[in-house]
């Protein structure tokens, strides 16, 4: 298993496509898709240089989550709310962070009752393509009302983790960590014995 750090998200103005290329940018919203492909590339390229056959190797675990995106997992009204609270008590002191509170609350409505008019997923659904429909326009609307520059982007969403409340971690992601405490238990150094 392969630990891949978090992608930001943003794609680079990248039209050229040269022979061979994968025709999906990393940061476009498909990065497990693009990674696997890439990986099977590599590996299809030169398969002397990996000494296994991937395909029936029981320690090579591909392992892709059900919703859309990581931040799907992160998209509940009581994570955002209990974020806004904190972030305005950092920024403007406890009497003002109700306000942060109350703020948030009113864009979450204003962008969901916008979701229905478009007739596109609801913040709540899993289907919907959390970044670009839900978080970027929240975040946007949030720090633009406060007068701040946009100071939450794709990358900063894990700091959102610590507000997702207990009851409201999916069971997916448990099994998801569990299977990579399981893998790197068992992980040993190239050469060493098993």
């Amino acid at each position: 298993m392969a630990f891949l750090p978090p992608m930001s998200g943003v794609a680079a103005n990248e039209t050229r496509l040269d022979e061979g290329a994968i025709d999906v940018r990393i940061g476009e919203g498909r990065t497990a898709e693009v990674l696997r492909n890439l990986c099977w590339n590599a590996y299809q390229s030169n398969p002397d240089r990996l000494k296994i056959d991937l395909q029936n190797e029981p320690s090579f675990v591909q392992c892709m989550l059900k919703r859309r995106e990581i931040e799907n997992y992160l998209l509940h009204h009581e994570t955002l709310r209990q974020w806004a609270k904190d972030e305005g008590t950092r920024r403007e002191g406890e009497l003002f962070s109700n306000s942060w509170e109350t703020l948030m609350t009113s864009l979450i409505d204003e962008l969901d009752r916008a979701l229905k008019t478009l007739s596109r997923p609801d913040s709540q659904s899993p289907d919907i393509k959390a970044t670009d429909d839900f978080l970027d326009p929240l975040f946007k609307k949030l720090y633009e009302s406060k007068g701040l520059p946009l100071l939450m982007r794709k990358t900063d969403y894990h700091v959102l983790v610590p507000f997702v409340p207990v009851e409201r971690i999916d069971p997916e992601i448990v099994e998801v960590l569990d299977q990579i405490v399981d893998i790197a238990s068992r992980a040993r150094p190239s050469g060493s014995p098993r």
